[in-house]
């Protein structure tokens, strides 16, 4: 015999088969319930149900179900990378083996104390954005009846959220980089272009002519955007593509030693280059913090940035506008409407 239940307003039906409970979340309509019922009821008469979910559910079990048929469809190639990515380091080490609906908002807490320190307040806010909607489709696929991401908050996150190298501090890296990191790190710190855009760049897309850099693809495919970006070639950068181009061995302007596209990962590059320096580490893609970072402090126009950047907002390009504080003051000084003030507080030449 099956039963209707409900939990935090949506309902779910109970039943049973050989002894073993089964159960599916049909949404907050009590006819709907009533009619799957009725079917359960009418299917287990006639000897011919189908089980659509088994008993137990492990947390890794759900995340390779949720990349299939959720990631892998509706996210651009480099989200659903970064998906996996998030969910092979980060969370299934964590949750792999537990039931999902034993999965509480105290174990989730936990999880997100045991990262502190070992990644930044963003990074784990992202990975709580994945268990939210990785709870949120189970729920629509009959997996579980509610989430507990329902009762956990998100930590709150600095509000530049980044690192970047100085000019100075930049000069010094540059100089302290090995012969092969140099040319890609230098790319990165004079066109913020990010780590999967700078190994898929190909010659035919640096135009020395109009002296631009046309940035069409990254190592998972398209950019992050989808769109086309034109970003100007600097003085310094020309004369290292020049140099560059003229020992061109393939089509890539930073292959690999075989001639291949390389791999994304530079930490240990900017390990090295850092304790060469005595500057603190950085993350490669904060190389792209420092292009910004530098651009505006220079004077460098938000909507410009934003543009080089491929930034589909302005509200991811105004982090870095905090880095040049008197942009405001010069702007209003715009305003000029010669209005004279007395001391005692009467305006002069005020027609009567």
């Amino acid at each position: 015999m099956s039963t209707i239940n409900q939990r935090n307003g949506v309902l779910y039906i109970d039943y049973r088969i050989n002894g073993e409970r089964y159960r599916i979340t049909v949404g907050r309509s009590k006819k709907k319930a009533l009619e799957v019922q009725h079917k359960i009821e009418g299917d287990k008469i006639n000897q011919k149900f189908h089980i659509p979910v088994s008993k137990r559910i492990s947390f890794k079990e759900l995340a390779a179900y949720w990349l299939e048929k959720y990631s892998e469809i509706s996210n651009s190639p480099s989200h659903y990378h970064k998906n996996r990515e998030r969910l092979d380091n980060h969370l299934i080490p964590y949750f792999g083996k537990r039931d999902i609906n034993q999965i509480t908002p105290r174990m989730i807490d936990e999880y997100k104390q045991s990262k502190l320190g070992k990644l930044s307040p963003a990074t784990i806010n992202r990975t709580l954005a994945i268990l939210r909607k990785m709870f949120n489709d189970a729920i629509r696929w009959g997996f579980m009846s509610s989430t507990p991401m329902k009762f956990v908050k998100q930590l709150k996150e600095d509000e530049n959220g980044f690192d970047y190298y100085s000019e100075d501090e930049t000069r010094l890296f540059l100089k302290n980089c090995s012969e092969d990191f140099f040319l890609i790190a230098n790319c990165a710190v004079y066109t913020g272009m990010r780590s999967g855009e700078l190994v898929a760049l190909e010659w035919k897309d640096v135009d020395f002519e109009r002296r631009i850099i046309i940035v069409k693809r990254s190592s998972s495919g398209s950019t992050k955007s989808g769109k086309v970006r034109y970003i100007p070639i600097n003085s310094n950068l020309l004369s290292v593509l020049e140099a560059c181009e003229k020992n061109r061995k393939c089509d890539l302007v930073f292959p690999d030693k075989d001639g291949g596209m390389r791999s994304i990962d530079f930490r240990t590059e900017m390990k090295r280059a850092a304790e060469r320096t005595g500057l603190r580490k950085i993350r490669m893609h904060d190389l792209r913090h420092t292009f910004a970072s530098n651009y505006v402090i220079k004077g460098g126009n938000l909507v410009s940035l934003q543009k080089i950047l491929g930034h589909s907002t302005i509200t991811m390009t105004l982090r870095y506008a905090h880095l040049a504080p008197d942009f405001l003051a010069k702007d209003i000084e715009r305003l000029n409407f010669e209005t004279e003030w007395s001391l005692d507080g009467h305006q002069k030449g005020l027609v009567n």
